[in-house]
């Protein structure tokens, strides 16, 4: 739930941070082609902030139903 989206949130922007801190910049270094399509490069940490705000969203929605009704 929440607390696990928090914790994967709050470790991928970690993740940025120490790499913007190490580096100068934060390294992307997944980058897919599909079709033609290019989707922009990211990292793991990208996706660990992506799937914590995912479950973050999800969570409170449900909650928030089972709550109403």
């Amino acid at each position: 739930g929440e607390r696990r989206g928090l914790a994967l949130v709050a470790g991928g922007a970690l993740g940025n941070i120490i790499d913007r801190w190490r580096q100068g910049a934060v390294t992307d270094f997944l980058d897919f082609h599909w079709q033609g399509l290019h989707w922009p490069a990211f990292n793991a940490a990208d996706v660990f902030i992506f799937l914590g705000a995912f479950l973050i969203l999800t969570s409170t929605f449900l909650n928030g139903t089972k709550n109403k009704g």
